[in-house]
Parts: structure tokens; C-alpha cells; sequence
């Protein structure tokens, strides 16, 4: 199950630098007009940006740490979720910054870089997170399943609503989803080899 979960994410990877290189390609283009026209202005869909405010994710984060802190002083998962969130924005930042795609020409756009949506990812790492450590502690695999579900919708519609605003392009969002995918399992396997890395040293 591992290897599906790490293959995905060179996948992810891969799927991220090709949206890089080819975002304005006629296909891509219509792709994003496409989905534009689907999603414009849903206001049901709209109201999940909230899961990706950057206070909301913050907010997530510290959370878990100080509940790691107070619980056992587990170190190393706190130091995970400072590299999945801190680093993952600050992955976000430099991808942006390196693409510079403009936004969608709406009234009162955003004036930072659209590529790859911040939102998406920032909603992405907290969700995960939180499906992690909650399938984790389920002690039934129904349980596990269900947690996993509610993640993936909650990070779809997350995505989704910052193309329903006009904020983003499809293909903002399908990158960011993409590279918070890969980036996130990147620190999972960090993570879980550390433990058991100490495991073994008792």
C-alpha cells in the first residue's frame, strides 16, 4: 500500500512540472475556461475557501503542536507539522514565484502570482494533517476510510471554490493539488522512517 501511496507522489510531482510547462497550451486553456464556466460564482462551493484562509491552516497547526508539546513532548511530530505547513508555504511561495502566472483578469484580483494556488495547498496540508493523525487513532479501518473520504472531499471543494471566486485558474488548483500531494507524502516518509529509526535504538 506504501509503494501506491510514494508512486502517486512521484506521479504527482511529475504531473506538477508538466502543468508548469504547458498551463498555456490550447488544451489547458480551454480546460480552465471550461471549468471556469462550470463552477462561476457558486456560492455553496465558494464558502469552503475558509478551510484554506492561511489564519485557518495556522491556526490548525499550532494547534496539533501544542497538543504534541503537552502530550509527551513528541518532538518529531512536531517538527512534522512545522515542515508540512511552514515548508509547504514556503514551497508555495517559491513555486509562485519562479512561474509568475498572472491571475485571472477578474475586478479586484489578487495581485499575487496564481501558479500554483496557495489556498489549495495551505487547505490541503491541514486536511491531510488532520485525516493523518485521526486514521491513525481510528481503531476501526471503517472509521479510517471515512475519515480519509471527508478529507478528499473537503480538499476538493477547498480547490474548487478558488476557481468558483475567480481567484484561480483549474490548473492553479489541480498544481496545487498535485505538489501539496507530493510534498506532504514526501514528510509522511520522513517522518515514519524517523520513528522507526528510534524504535530500533529503544
Amino acid at each position: 500500500m506504501k509503494r501506491i501511496i510514494y508512486s502517486l507522489a512521484v506521479l504527482a510531482g511529475l504531473c506538477f512540472v508538466y502543468l508548469a510547462f504547458n498551463f498555456n497550451e490550447p488544451t489547458w486553456v480551454a480546460f480552465d475556461t471550461w471549468v471556469r464556466a462550470l463552477l462561476k460564482d457558486n456560492a455553496l462551493i465558494i464558502f469552503f475557501h475558509y478551510l484554506g484562509e492561511p489564519i485557518v491552516a495556522a491556526s490548525v497547526g499550532i494547534a496539533f503542536v501544542l497538543f504534541f508539546a503537552l502530550r509527551g513532548k513528541d518532538y518529531r511530530a512536531m517538527l512534522f507539522v512545522v515542515v508540512v505547513f511552514a515548508g509547504g508555504n514556503g514551497l508555495n511561495q517559491l513555486l509562485k514565484h519562479i512561474v509568475q502566472r498572472p491571475r485571472p483578469d477578474i475586478a479586484d484580483q489578487l495581485t499575487t502570482y496564481s501558479f500554483p494556488s496557495g489556498h489549495t495547498m495551505a487547505g490541503f496540508f491541514m486536511l491531510m494533517t488532520v485525516g493523518y493523525f485521526f486514521a491513525r487513532g481510528a481503531t476501526l479501518a471503517k472509521r479510517s476510510i471515512i475519515i480519509w473520504l471527508v478529507v478528499i472531499i473537503l480538499a476538493l471543494l477547498v480547490g474548487s471554490s478558488r476557481v468558483a471566486e475567480g481567484r484561480h485558474f483549474a490548473t492553479d488548483v489541480l498544481a496545487g493539488w498535485c505538489v501539496g500531494y507530493a510534498w506532504f507524502t514526501l514528510c509522511v516518509w520522513w517522518y515514519e522512517r524517523r520513528k522507526k529509526y528510534f524504535k530500533k535504538r529503544g
